[in-house]
């Protein structure tokens, strides 16, 4: 197969809520995180989580990324960039694009996918639970393909009721989650 062919075939695998933020002309390859693992879990390699706070540190991380033929996990937690935009200054539009921009503006061609990083509820008060909710919609409506949700400072009962209703349109939409148990004794 050609490697144009290969490329065609590995964009058409773009979750709908990215492409509909990227427009089918985007050669911007931001994957479902769920997808990135699933693929490239028995094999030896490691998918570099960053929390890229500040644009200029992004266009030399995909070059390294380029070099070394790897993908990444670019992502922000909810102190650095919730809704108010966290102390990084940055809400989930605003991430998006910076990284998007960055992967346009270099010729990124590796895989990567946006990952809302730890969306933490630190108790079951309705407050705190829909503004994780309201959160996770954004980012989700914003392109984000892969999200964590961390309930676990909630007993164990309260933490599943939580994780699971905060996940279903995670779940619904087939993108990537992870989620926060707890301590296990």
């Amino acid at each position: 197969m050609a490697p144009m062919d290969a490329m065609h075939k590995v964009l058409e695998l773009r979750p709908p809520n990215a492409l509909a933020k990227l427009g089918d002309d985007s050669k911007v390859c931001l994957l479902n995180g769920k997808d990135v693992v699933r693929v490239l879990r028995d094999d030896p390699v490691i998918i570099m989580a960053v929390n890229a706070r500040i644009k200029h540190v992004v266009p030399g991380i995909m070059r390294a990324a380029e070099d070394l033929d790897a993908a990444i996990c670019f992502e922000l937690a909810l102190t650095e960039g919730g809704l108010d935009g966290g102390y990084t200054g940055q809400d989930p539009a605003t991430y998006w694009r910076m990284i998007v921009d960055a992967a346009e503006g270099t010729g990124f061609t590796r895989p990567f996918f946006i990952h809302r990083d730890h969306t933490t509820v630190k108790d079951n008060s309705t407050e705190r639970i829909e503004y994780a909710r309201r959160l996770l919609r954004v980012s989700l409506d914003e392109g984000y393909t892969s999200f964590s949700i961390d309930a676990s400072f909630n007993e164990l009962p309260e933490n599943i009721r939580i994780t699971a209703d905060l996940a279903r349109p995670i779940n619904d939409a087939g993108l990537g989650l992870e989620v926060e148990v707890g301590e296990i004794a």
